[in-house]
């Protein structure tokens, strides 16, 4: 008797026992514990059909495969919530730090606002992803007051890290201008 999918015979999943906690995975043909597959709330088992191994080879070639595709996906919906993405890691780092946040309006208001360029050495925001990889950071003017729009300013990965908790705005405009500027070998 031949049934649709190989994967199951009548409605048990493939080398599913409850007794001895295992599962086979269906693509690599290894009976496994458990804790080798992730959760699905849709299967019946509670487990994903594929061990968390081969989802991860899967997943991978997928991508390769795909590239442009996935990361069109990725970008549109990045720049669509970025705002929301960008306050929400600015909100999660004030609390730890016990220190105040605008709301979300007010953030989202201030950053359609920001030309996208550091504050400090005048680096554009596409020139940033080129040369660190990263996009332009949220940073504080002064350390010890929390993420407001008048204290809150776009910086580059080399500023912000640089200027750290131990500089000035002034300062740390005044030395990205006259060491920083300039480009990718600056």
């Amino acid at each position: 008797m031949s049934y649709k999918n190989p994967h199951q015979q009548g409605n048990k999943p493939w080398n599913y026992s409850k007794e001895s906690r295992t599962k086979g995975c269906p693509l690599c043909a290894r009976i496994l514990p458990w804790s080798a597959f992730g959760k699905s709330a849709k299967a019946k088992t509670g487990m994903q059909t594929y061990c968390n191994e081969c989802r991860g080879q899967r997943q991978k070639r997928y991508y390769i495969e795909n590239r442009d595709r996935v990361r069109s996906i990725r970008a549109a919906s990045t720049s669509k919530h970025h705002a929301r993405v960008r306050w929400k890691d600015c909100r999660n780092r004030a609390r730890r730090r016990g220190q105040p946040v605008c709301s979300y309006e007010l953030f989202r208001d201030w950053y359609a606002a920001q030309p996208l360029v550091c504050s400090y050495c005048d680096l554009p925001e596409a020139s940033s992803i080129v040369q660190f990889g990263r996009r332009l950071h949220v940073d504080r003017k002064e350390t010890k007051v929390g993420y407001m729009p008048g204290n809150i300013v776009l910086a580059c990965p080399r500023c912000n890290l640089t200027k750290n908790g131990y500089l000035t705005f002034e300062q740390m405009r005044e030395i990205a201008q006259k060491y920083f500027k300039g480009g990718i070998n600056a």
